[in-house]
């Protein structure tokens, strides 16, 4: 720990808890400025009480672990917690589109140890359905 540095056991945990995501991503959720982000990540300033709350509504970060390091850790990576988050945001229609092309993901995967042809297949067939759910039908 330095003067320049007090926090930065803080700032890496934050990082962590970030993820994937960019800063400016992560700061627009919570609603903080991406330079608040920068400053928590480099240690230089410690997130204030409405920031932790925010952490916590939208990412289930514990306020106790982000300060102490004490307490539960984030149970999915920064990567699942973005995906999670893209979802919850999409229309209905965009929802389907993701839950058609993870399930045929996860399909092609599990039958790759059979086959690498079919495995290229599905991932087509996945981009196929989600272009498809991008598209408006006609009405019959």
């Amino acid at each position: 720990m330095t003067i320049d540095n007090p926090y930065p056991d803080v700032g890496r945990r934050i990082a962590q808890a970030r993820g994937a995501r960019t800063q400016a991503d992560f700061a627009a959720q919570i609603g903080v400025d991406r330079k608040t982000v920068v400053r928590w990540e480099q240690g230089e300033r410690l997130p204030d009480g409405a920031s932790l709350l925010a952490m916590w509504q939208q990412f289930q970060l514990d306020p106790g672990w982000l300060i102490s390091g004490a307490g539960e850790a984030p149970q999915m990576t920064g990567s699942e917690r973005h995906l999670l988050a893209q979802y919850r945001q999409a229309s209905a229609q965009g929802k389907r589109a993701l839950e058609a092309v993870a399930t045929a993901c996860v399909e092609a995967l599990q039958r790759s140890e059979d086959s690498a042809p079919a495995t290229r297949l599905a991932l087509h067939d996945a981009g196929s359905a989600m272009s498809s759910a991008g598209r408006k039908r006609p009405k019959a």
